[in-house]
């Protein structure tokens, strides 16, 4: 039988990395909203038109499935495709890396294939309990460590679909 204060310890952990995995989710989705909407009041709408998508999806990361959203900006052929997501339930399995959620950057010439992918996304809490915050973290092909993701990091996908 589970002790009472161990579920009740449990309970509280998950509702606060629950708490953090919205706050991160919620700076990665308005600052993407916030940098499209910038780029689209920027350009002349006859010359330059961006396509966005936002749904509900599940991916899978090694053995685990993320539930989450994707999000896909196409610009001139080219499609820049976001998901971010973590296990709702327990036979979804774990965030690998030892992170509160995971998500996915890459970019697909054809809505039909597969993005090739850019890099990785990690969502960890910095800090010590009660003031921990949500950071996300990028893993790159090839590179060892996490590099910090900030808006520059977005800024520099979203420019690969041309003139961002």
């Amino acid at each position: 039988m589970i002790d009472p204060q161990d579920q009740q310890a449990y309970l509280a952990l998950r509702a606060a990395n629950d708490q953090l995995r919205e706050e991160g989710c919620a700076w990665f989705w308005n600052t993407l909203e916030r940098l499209v909407s910038s780029h689209s009041q920027t350009v002349s709408p006859s010359t330059e038109h961006l396509q966005l998508g936002r749904q509900p999806w599940e991916f899978q990361v090694e053995r685990s499935v993320m539930i989450g959203e994707r999000y896909g900006v196409r610009h001139r052929g080219q499609t820049l495709v976001i998901e971010v997501g973590w296990p709702r339930r327990p036979e979804h399995g774990h965030v690998p890396g030892q992170g509160l959620a995971r998500g996915r950057v890459g970019l697909s010439q054809n809505l039909m294939l597969e993005p090739r992918p850019l890099c990785e996304l990690l969502l960890r809490a910095s800090g010590q309990a009660p003031a921990r915050t949500p950071r996300w973290f990028e893993l790159l092909p090839g590179s060892a460590a996490p590099l910090l993701f900030t808006e520059q990091s977005l800024v520099r996908h979203l420019a690969q679909l041309g003139s961002f």
